[in-house]
């Protein structure tokens, strides 16, 4: 049974502050803005935002400030999305015909032009950081719950030392995965010891950890008891989905488009992309001219070589295969409205969002066989294994054949789920 008092929330968005530099939010960004906008716009009396400030350590920003600058981030991501998102759609439309535009140049690498200058920029990190007043360690109220839902800045040396001075206060940290430590060569090398360090801190500062699933969980107890933590409360809350994932008719501008796939993700070892790419070179010596086509949406990141020269040199794909990067959410919804499915052949994964997203717009998911894809969906996509390259092609025949379905893809009381789960978690930080 829940507490008869409720304590009061300080939620850090110190990483949603530092997004006025990115031109559009990744998957971490739209969970961290739904927990923002739920925490800071519910909050009462001494519900608060906190800032850190590197060597200034962390600030205390008044609730009504901090939504401020979260409403300007929001409308930073609106503004430098693409300038005319009818323009981009109608070029995709195109692409999928075989008539590769001029306008479609525009997007391959970002949007078409930054409506908030610099001075707005500048003006925007001037108010943010004026609003921080006075240190938390001495300005909490008594009690207060830290809540952390982007597993910043954990992994910053000292950042957490004001919290051993007020054990009063209970740190809560959203975890969003493990993999760096499970699967450290999928990432970065000073990834492994930079995830150790997070985990380390949370294990020495913590109170509680949230996070997305029970595989997640699970690993995460076993490393906290290692860690002496063996008695650490965890609880499992599935990442929220941004409220305009839902289903709708597909744009007027993708109306009669060829059919496409998209694959959603930053463009890194563990998605798969040289999987996927290998078997769209053969979907095209098998359907030439019929081939359908393949969007892939996200930023280049890191050890890729392979990839990015089939992407950027195979003439194999290169009528089949387009990368868009820096692509709204209102445009995410479009395109995924005009798919005939996602594909998500990846290796590891801490809990697969686009899957939860499609669900939401009512797009069919074909996925990798791997436990956490199951979990996330409730089993509800068709699995193929991440190296049965055979078992792809097939999969995407056949759902190529098939019209877009946003409505008929009924949303599932597995997608549902997604969609809240924040009182639970308010009550589950209440009752520490």
């Amino acid at each position: 049974m829940g507490s008869a008092q409720r304590y009061p929330i300080a939620y850090d968005f110190s990483r949603l502050a530092s997004r006025i530099f990115s031109r559009t939010p990744n998957g971490i960004d739209r969970v961290d803005m739904a927990y923002a906008g739920h925490f800071l716009a519910e909050g009462r009396g001494a519900d608060c935002g906190v800032l850190f400030m590197g060597p200034l350590g962390m600030r205390v920003v008044r609730r009504e400030r901090a939504s401020v600058a979260i409403r300007e981030i929001d409308l930073h991501f609106r503004e430098t999305a693409v300038d005319a998102d009818a323009v981009l759609l109608r070029a995709v439309s195109d692409w999928t015909a075989g008539r590769r535009g001029e306008h479609l140049s525009l997007f391959a690498s970002g949007p078409r032009q930054l409506r908030k200058t610099w001075p707005r920029i500048a003006g925007y990190t001037l108010r943010t950081l004026a609003a921080a007043g006075g240190r938390a360690v001495t300005k909490l109220p008594e009690n207060t719950r830290y809540l952390c839902a982007s597993q910043f800045p954990l992994s910053e040396l000292g950042a957490f030392d004001w919290l051993k001075r007020r054990p009063d206060v209970k740190a809560v940290f959203f975890i969003h995965d493990l993999l760096p430590l499970q699967y450290p060569e999928y990432f970065r090398p000073n990834e492994l010891a930079r995830h150790a360090l997070r985990i380390k801190q949370l294990a020495e500062v913590g109170s509680a950890a949230l996070v997305s699933s029970q595989i997640v969980a699970d690993v995460l107890c076993d490393q906290l008891k290692c860690l002496g933590r063996s008695d650490f409360p965890v609880h499992i809350s599935p990442m929220p989905v941004a409220g305009g994932f839902t289903p709708g008719p597909v744009a007027a501008e993708l109306v009669g488009a060829s059919p496409y796939f998209i694959q959603c993700g930053t463009i890194e070892p563990r998605k798969n992309h040289l999987m996927i790419l290998h078997v769209w070179r053969d979907l095209a010596a098998r359907l030439g001219v019929n081939t359908p086509k393949l969007i892939i949406v996200g930023a280049r990141g890191w050890e890729n070589e392979n990839v990015l020269d089939l992407l950027d040199r195979s003439p194999a794909i290169r009528d089949h295969v387009l990368e868009l990067r820096n692509v709204d959410t209102v445009t995410l919804v479009e395109l995924m409205r005009g798919a005939r499915a996602l594909v998500m052949p990846s290796f590891a994964e801490g809990f697969g969002l686009p899957i939860a997203e499609a669900m939401a717009v009512g797009l069919p998911v074909i996925a990798s066989d791997i436990p956490i894809f199951h979990e996330v969906s409730g089993g509800n996509f068709r699995s193929v294994h991440p190296l049965d390259g055979k078992g792809w092609l097939y999969a995407l025949e056949s759902a190529a054949e098939r019209e877009p379905s946003s409505y008929a893809y009924a949303r599932s009381r597995t997608e549902r789920r997604h969609q809240g789960g924040f009182t639970d978690v308010r009550s589950f930080i209440n009752d520490l």
